[in-house]
């Protein structure tokens, strides 16, 4: 009877052990895994910042376009409110009214 106590002790800790080691192999592997999903990450987050700065950049190049777009139209029509009262008075002739 203690020979039978004393196996089935030695059984139950052999089924211990083996559930030790399958829980190492297991712990191990979501390590590793859990290392590739944060460099997966990583190069996404790279990716994304790569595409981000390329907008950041043509977005940079279509306002200065446009602010060189609105000085050229604001620049056009003060020329054209110039021509205009010159058109009406005449060179000189304004200036001579006041």
């Amino acid at each position: 009877m203690l020979v039978a106590e004393i196996e089935r002790q030695l059984s139950f800790a052999r089924r211990q052990a083996k559930k030790a080691e399958t829980y190492k192999v297991v712990k191990a592997e979501l390590g590793e895994l859990e290392q590739l999903a944060a460099a997966r990450r990583i190069i996404d987050q790279r990716e994304e910042l790569g595409l981000q700065t390329s907008r950041d950049a043509e977005l940079k190049t279509a306002l200065e376009s446009a602010r060189a777009g609105a000085a050229t139209m604001r620049d056009q029509s003060r020329s054209r409110v110039i021509e205009r009262a010159i058109g009406t008075c005449g060179i000189g002739r304004c200036a001579a009214r006041t």
